[in-house]
């Protein structure tokens, strides 16, 4: 069991602001925890927040093992476009966040 798992049960949402090094295409990111989900690798809405036009997007129902290899990964853009763009549905919040 991951660290973020042993957690889930009481934590419901993570949040990850990035350095800007860190990632040439997402500025921030976060998961939040369906209430629903009962599964033992819950489901939950993933948060991105795309350096190009400070857009949000909400993927939905990626499960928390995704997230967690998601913050894991060596290159956030490359795990975004193999795990995450084009598999999970998602809706764009057409406000632009803050730097």
């Amino acid at each position: 069991m991951s660290g973020l798992q042993k957690f889930i049960g009481k934590v419901y949402s993570f949040d990850f602001d990035l350095e800007p090094e860190a990632s040439s295409l997402i500025l921030r990111f976060g998961w939040v925890r369906n209430p629903k989900s009962t599964t033992d690798n819950p489901l939950g809405v993933l948060k991105i927040v795309f350096k190009t036009n400070h857009i949000c997007y909400y993927y939905n129902d990626v499960p928390l093992n995704i997230f967690e290899d998601f913050v894991n990964s060596d290159s956030y853009g490359k795990f975004f476009h193999k795990n995450i763009f084009e598999k999970y549905n998602f809706i764009k919040s057409g406000v632009k966040e803050q730097k």
